[in-house]
Formats: C-alpha cells, sequence, structure tokens
C-alpha cells in the first residue's frame, strides 16, 4: 500500500479506535494544540528540579549565563556601529529610521474588563468547551483571557514556558475570570487551558514582530514592543538567542510543518461544533469523531481543500 492510501486509513483507525494520547488531545481544545512554545527548553533542568519549566532568571543561573558579560559586548558593538555611522554620514547625526508607522493600538478590552461583579454573564458549557449562550459571550471569554496574560499586572513572558509560570499567579488568573464571568467550578480546566494557549500565542507573537524579525540586538532593542519594560525584553533576547533554544525552536518549526490535515475553524473552539451537529440529529446523538473531523476540515467558503485532508474525508 503506497503512501498516498495509508494516512488516510491510519487517521481512520485513530478516528474508530482511539487511543490514550488520541483521547487525551480530543479533550483539549484545537487551538491549545498549536500553541506550542518557540524554544521551550525542558531538556535541561536542575539536577534538584523536576518542573518541566521555571523563571528566565532561574534557567540563567541553573546554566551559568552571566547577563553583564553580554552588555559589555553589546557596549563594545554599539561603539563599532556609532563609528561606522559617523564616518558614512560625515559626522553629523541621522534620524533617519526614527519615525515609526502610526498602526491600529492593540485590543485591550477596556469596557469588558471593566464589567461589574453584578453584570457577570453565564457561560453555557458542552463537553468542557464553552459554547454559548451566544457567540458573543463565548468570544468576549476568549477576549478577555487573552488580554488579561499580556498584562503585566497578572504575568510577564519571563518564563522557559507555561508550565513555570508560578500556580499562584494562575490561580489569580482564573479567580479574575470568576469575576467578569459566571463560570461553573466544572469549567477550570477549560480556562486554565485557555490561559496557557493565550500566553503562548503572545509570546509566539512577541518572537516573531520583535526578535525573528530583526538581525542585531540592537535593532531588537529599537523596536521592541512597548508594553514590555526594556530590561525584560533584553532577557528574553537573550533567551532566545542561546544555541540551545534556537535548536528547540528550530526542531519544533519542522514538526509543525510536519502536520496534516489542519482544521478550518480558526478560533472556534470544536465543543461548538459538536453540539451543533448533536442538535442537528433527530435523537440528539452525540456525534462521532469522524463527523467532527469531517465538519471541521469542510470549508464553509469553498476554499479548496488539500489533497490528504480530501483524501481522509472520502475514506472516512
Amino acid at each position: 500500500m503506497d503512501d498516498g492510501k495509508l494516512l488516510p486509513l491510519l487517521l481512520l483507525q485513530a478516528l474508530q479506535f482511539p487511543s490514550h494520547k488520541g483521547a487525551e488531545l480530543d479533550a483539549m481544545d484545537q487551538n491549545d494544540i498549536n500553541y506550542d512554545d518557540d524554544g521551550e527548553d525542558t531538556s535541561e533542568m536542575s539536577a534538584t528540579s523536576n518542573k518541566k519549566g521555571m523563571s528566565l532568571d532561574m534557567y540563567f543561573k541553573v546554566h551559568g549565563i552571566n547577563l553583564e558579560d553580554e552588555e559589555d559586548e553589546e557596549d563594545k558593538e554599539n561603539e563599532l556601529d556609532d563609528n561606522a555611522n559617523d564616518v558614512g554620514s560625515g559626522g553629523q547625526t541621522s534620524n533617519e529610521g526614527t519615525i515609526k508607522k502610526k498602526t491600529l493600538g492593540k485590543t485591550t478590552c477596556k469596557k469588558l474588563h471593566a464589567t461589574d461583579f453584578n453584570d457577570r454573564r453565564e457561560v453555557v458549557f458542552f463537553q468542557g468547551k464553552p459554547v454559548g449562550p451566544t457567540n458573543e459571550v463565548v468570544s468576549d471569554l476568549n477576549q478577555l483571557l487573552g488580554t488579561t496574560v499580556r498584562n503585566p499586572r497578572f504575568v510577564t513572558l519571563l518564563y522557559t514556558s507555561w508550565h513555570g509560570v508560578p500556580n499562584k499567579l494562575k490561580e489569580d488568573m482564573c479567580e479574575y475570570a470568576n469575576q467578569k464571568f459566571t463560570l461553573r467550578i466544572s469549567s477550570k480546566p477549560w480556562v486554565m487551558r485557555g490561559f496557557c494557549g493565550a500566553w503562548k500565542k503572545y509570546k509566539r507573537e512577541i518572537k516573531k514582530e520583535h526578535f525573528v524579525k530583526y538581525n542585531r540586538k540592537k535593532e531588537m532593542i529599537k523596536n521592541r514592543p512597548l508594553d514590555i519594560p526594556e530590561v525584560q525584553f533584553r532577557k528574553l533576547i537573550r533567551y532566545w538567542s542561546l544555541p540551545a533554544i534556537k535548536a528547540i525552536s528550530a526542531k519544533n518549526t519542522e514538526n509543525r510543518l510536519k502536520q496534516t490535515c489542519p482544521h478550518r475553524m480558526g478560533s472556534i473552539n470544536f465543543g461548538i461544533v459538536r453540539k451543533q451537529l448533536r442538535d442537528s440529529k433527530e435523537n440528539s446523538e452525540k456525534p462521532s469523531r469522524a463527523e467532527v473531523f469531517i465538519a471541521t476540515r469542510t470549508s464553509k467558503k469553498g476554499k479548496e481543500i488539500d489533497a490528504k485532508t480530501q483524501a481522509t474525508i472520502t475514506e472516512l
């Protein structure tokens, strides 16, 4: 059997007879699966640490990394750059590149965060995921989680992974979400995963727009995100610049490129899809994993489906 026919068959078997790992992934929101940390280092922990993550300060300490040494090298590099600029400009200072193009500000959802405790809206969950009572409520909840992790009052990006964020901070964020929405106790696992996914997404965006885009540290600092203090951003640059972290990041990117049959639901969680499929049946029967797979991979806008996904859907 050639590889083209083998892949759909294996996926079909996995959907019909889910392994422990498959069932575990199915219980998670699809966005959580996609939000892998770029450069999350879990391979080299201290002998006494049993955690999968830690603060950047602790990481630097464990690995004997001295930030002051890098600052000395940076000073020398800047001096060389300044001398080169003086020669190129005839000794005159240039302001070129200091004017930034005006862009739309980041979503802060001020009205949402100003919600009074007595005005909270209840969120309806189905199979562990928010599905209503309206799409607007679900969207607002997701926006609350996303803007909360971007607020340094709650958490910063100065951790090797979400696992390194202290539980106290996670519990405080969860409690904050409960102050803005009426959330049942059973919804806490999803809320925690939502914060995790939002934090990872934010970290990945900062790295892409303010680190990967530039080749020199001086340019990174010049174009740093204004909502992250320079002292904190310097630590992120140092961490992302480490050879070990670059290697892990490259491996994560390689693994993501191997993923097949991507879903087409965007930010819509699969819980809403499952509920819609169940409600469309006369006996309100729970949809099968195969039905969910087809519904989330079929284009709603008439866009062409890639060959592997189409072959899998045909097999199902």
